[in-house]
């Protein structure tokens, strides 16, 4: 079994989200930064819900392009 790498590019998206995170995180939970930004902290339902519309955002466009490569590979 091939072991699985992350190339360069991979490297940068990854490295990317994981500080965009970061930062999305500072604003919602330290205080000074939140106060700063003039923001409320969310509550634990309101952070499911926004994480359960973001997979929905982003399986249905998934299942979209899975249909379209069936599609293409019939015909």
């Amino acid at each position: 079994m091939r072991r699985a790498e992350i190339t360069g590019n991979a490297k940068i998206q990854l490295a990317v989200s994981l500080v965009t995170l970061l930062f999305l995180s500072a604003i919602l939970f330290i205080d000074p930064v939140t106060r700063f930004f003039k923001v409320t902290t969310l509550s634990a339902s309101e952070i499911g819900f926004a994480a359960l519309v973001a997979f929905a955002s982003v399986i249905w466009f998934e299942g979209f392009k899975l249909w379209k490569r069936m599609r293409k590979s019939e015909g």
